[in-house]
């Protein structure tokens, strides 16, 4: 499932026709692509991805603190990621 967050309504977010397609050409049809669309204010995509990030660290950090799995793939951030740690400072 894809979730498309834009404070347009950008019909290439929520469908799309393939050129290449001559079926989806000569029939006018299409693949969905956004199983959910939610139009934000402008500037308020920011502050929507924020506050996912910081949920997600929280519950992180929630299921360590209880011997539970990580959420967050903690190799893969220590290993192909730069400001992690400035990143979870700035949303927590």
């Amino acid at each position: 499932k894809m979730i498309a967050i834009n404070p347009l309504q950008e019909r290439g977010l929520e469908r799309f026709t393939a050129p290449q397609n001559p079926f989806e050409m000569l029939t006018n049809s299409e693949t969905q692509l956004a199983s959910a669309y939610y139009n934000v204010r402008i500037g308020g995509d920011m502050a929507l991805l924020k506050g996912m990030m910081r949920l997600l660290i929280e519950r992180d950090d929630a299921a360590s603190a209880a011997g539970r799995p990580s959420l967050l793939d903690d190799e893969f951030i220590q290993t192909h990621t730069v400001g992690f740690d400035e990143l979870r400072r700035d949303v927590l």
